[in-house]
């Protein structure tokens, strides 16, 4: 089977136990519910749930896909820091800095509880906080997100910490690029799970340019990690796979040109 770049790919099984990225001490919270000016900020089991602001006589909610415009001064003004937050999705990027501009540092690759020591607002409109672990900055309307959480399968860049806790096997080529490692976990029973090079048809597409692997099962608790190659951020992989319901699923998975962030698209 012909391989381009450098693949390194593993079939693992993760403990409970297991910390993958840079997890905070969970404690107890901090911030009761309260209301300062045009922002209510409300407490689910003592810990930050939801964050409202009232501005220009509309509700704006980074816990929604409501339009984030907004005329008033910086949110970070109207809050109380430090505060906690509970992260819901299991493949948040983290950032150097509050911005999609800034580079993607890092990656939460579990749900749970962060400690949130400052807060800036970006040129869109949209809140970041600054985790207390030191790992980067988050979007704090994605970190309470539940949209990852529907999707049959996650995917992450692995770090150093995390393939040490994994029995791995390497499979190499000649040649190679800008490597990553790429962590797909899946939310569902998965099968007949195929990982592919992909290529842009002429019609806008991704189609399968060459067939990489193939794994016949993958179950929550295991994760599939590969070490692929990019050429520039045109360069894609696919991962394809019957879900849980039977349904046939093709993801796309490449590197944004913007900040280096891992982005992952569905396709037919």
């Amino acid at each position: 089977m012909k391989r381009k770049g450098l693949f390194l790919l593993c079939l693992c099984m993760l403990t409970p136990s297991i910390t993958i990225q840079a997890a905070e001490e969970s404690k107890p919270a901090v911030t009761p519910l309260f209301t300062a000016e045009d922002t209510v900020v409300t407490a689910e089991n003592g810990f930050v749930t939801h964050i409202t602001r009232t501005c220009s006589e509309a509700e704006r909610d980074i816990g929604t896909d409501t339009d984030m415009e907004t005329d008033t001064e910086t949110k970070a003004e109207n809050s109380k820091i430090p505060y906690t937050i509970k992260v819901q999705r299991n493949d948040l990027p983290v950032f150097e800095g509050p911005g999609y501009d800034y580079s993607c540092s890092a990656a939460i690759w579990n749900s749970g509880t962060y400690t949130v020591i400052q807060e800036e607002e970006d040129e869109e409109g949209n809140l970041w906080g600054k985790l207390k672990s030191g790992i980067g900055w988050v979007d704090l309307a994605e970190a309470i997100s539940e949209e990852a959480a529907a999707l049959p399968l996650t995917a992450v860049y692995a770090n150093e910490e995390m393939l040490k806790e994994y029995h791995c096997v390497e499979y190499s080529a000649a040649d190679s690029g800008q490597l990553a490692a790429l962590a797909f976990r899946p939310n569902e029973d998965l099968t007949d799970v195929q990982f592919s090079l992909l290529e842009y048809s002429e019609d806008g597409s991704w189609r399968s340019a060459e067939e990489l692997y193939t794994l016949s099962e993958l179950k929550p608790g295991t994760a599939f990690v590969a070490d692929a190659a990019f050429y520039g951020d045109m360069t894609a992989y696919g991962i394809s796979f019957t879900d849980a319901a039977g349904d046939s699923r093709s993801f796309a998975v490449h590197i944004s040109g913007r900040n280096g962030e891992l982005l992952m698209d569905e396709y037919e």
